[in-house]
């Protein structure tokens, strides 16, 4: 096994630890990236509030699909309901 065969393995393995991780502590993990976003906006004193607030969204966006969308409940939030992939979706859909 060559260098490269290590280093996939490696960061394969790295990439299994940090997902288990951030799956573990999905709701620290947003509760921290709303405290930092927090931060920012008092820092700026609130000139930048929409981009911080963006960019806190894509953060959280980005974390629930690396760990496949499958979202933690916590309490207080309100749970998303699965969609049925059979059901057609968006405007001019039939509805039962």
């Amino acid at each position: 096994m060559g260098l490269s065969d290590n280093l996939k393995d490696a960061l394969g393995q790295a990439q299994e630890k940090a997902t288990e991780f951030a799956d573990k502590h999905h709701s620290t993990i947003d509760s921290g990236l709303d405290k930092v976003g927090d931060l920012a906006d008092k820092a700026t004193k609130g000139k930048y509030s929409e981009q911080i607030q963006s960019a806190g969204d894509k953060a959280k966006k980005t974390l629930d699909q690396q760990l496949g969308g499958d979202k933690p409940v916590v309490p207080g939030e309100t749970a998303t309901p699965p969609q049925n992939p059979e059901q057609p979706q968006g405007p001019g859909s039939a509805t039962p």
